[in-house]
């Protein structure tokens, strides 16, 4: 299992000239893959403020840790 978690900046009317918002969101995969596809995706938006491909350490999901060939 695979996270890509981005964060985006938007630049709202009633905030001074300077000033952004920032929404964050993650979605989750199963290979590595796929993760890329959407992570280099992500790269291409021009409000793109951050993006990271994640793999889980630790979970009370037992089946997120198991590697998946």
């Amino acid at each position: 299992m695979y996270l890509v978690c981005y964060t985006i900046r938007q630049k709202k009317k009633n905030l001074l000239p300077d000033e952004y918002e920032y929404h964050s969101d993650w979605a989750v995969f199963e290979t590595l893959k796929e993760a890329e596809v959407v992570y280099n995706n992500l790269l291409n938006r021009k409000n793109m403020y951050t993006a990271t491909i994640c793999k889980p350490i630790e979970s009370t999901e037992a089946h997120y840790l198991k590697e998946t060939k």
